[in-house]
């Protein structure tokens, strides 16, 4: 997992400006995984029915989970809605990109994103998910990011956790 811990953080991931935040209507809560903090990811979803629910931001810590994947929750002594499993992928890829302790201003590179055909959702000013959607779409956005990995300007993984974490 790109290694990402930001100053003050508490055990809460959250997403400040969702991808689909006209979309969603409610906020579930995911186990980040060997973490230490934040301990837990606040997912904004769309509520499709009682324990069903459509994810309607970009996981920034959670593998094999993408923006529009149907998910069901559970019930736990901490979390009311506490993410379970996936129940319908969407066909969507996440990837993470981190820029390190980069100085420069990442509007260019966010825009470079978009014109491949990513969606951008920012944790912090270095952690960005990006989404794509689609088999070619993936390997395109895959062949960008590796090409500014190569030239040191990014790091970057895939959220699949059947995929190598650095490599498609």
């Amino acid at each position: 997992m790109i290694n990402s811990s930001v100053d003050g953080a508490s055990d809460f991931a959250p997403h400040g400006n969702p991808v689909w935040r006209e979309q969603s209507d409610f906020i579930i809560h995911a186990a980040i995984p060997d973490s230490e903090s934040p301990r837990w990811e606040q997912l904004w979803v769309q509520r499709l029915d009682e324990n069903e629910f459509r994810i309607c931001c970009i996981p920034f810590f959670i593998y094999d989970l993408a923006l529009g994947d149907v998910v069901s929750v559970r019930e736990t002594t901490q979390f009311r809605f506490l993410f379970d499993r996936v129940l319908k992928p969407s066909g969507h890829t996440v990837f993470r990109v981190w820029l390190g302790d980069s100085s420069d201003d990442p509007k260019g590179l966010i825009h470079s994103i978009a014109n491949v055909g990513g969606l951008v959702e920012r944790y912090s000013d270095n952690l960005f998910g990006v989404d794509v959607y689609g088999a070619e779409q993936t390997r395109e956005m895959a062949n960008f990011l590796e090409s500014l990995e190569r030239a040191k300007a990014l790091v970057f993984e895939t959220g699949a956790s059947y995929f190598s974490r650095w490599r498609l």
